[in-house]
């Protein structure tokens, strides 16, 4: 299953827990707040948070986010480049025809066609 994560590490889990209160209230979405133990380059831990959506309930608010994507990026959140939708099987699709998550797929070399 996939999952999408919302950057919001510069966020108190205070305020991540409002924005997943904001989720289910204004789209009825469910989401979670991850913790997530990093150590930093100085090798001191850090702990931080941010917001995950499951691929079922991110398919709830995607047409709202879908112009908000630049082309490149449409891949990272299931829509294809030139379609522009989500694909009917709820597999991420990349330009190619990948599928998968972002782990699994190749890098992008060049600029987006």
């Amino acid at each position: 299953m996939h999952w999408f994560r919302l950057h919001t590490e510069g966020y108190t889990f205070e305020e991540n827990a409002l924005i997943v209160a904001w989720f289910n209230e204004v789209y009825g979405v469910r989401a979670t707040i991850n913790t997530v133990h990093k150590a930093l380059k100085d090798g001191s831990p850090r702990t931080y948070f941010c917001v995950r959506i499951g691929h079922e309930e991110f398919k709830k608010i995607a047409c709202r986010v879908e112009p908000y994507i630049i082309p490149s990026m449409r891949y990272k959140i299931g829509f294809s480049q030139d379609k522009g939708q989500l694909s009917r099987d709820g597999e991420l699709k990349t330009r190619s025809g990948l599928t998968g998550d972002r782990e699994s797929q190749p890098e992008m070399v060049g600029r987006p066609g």
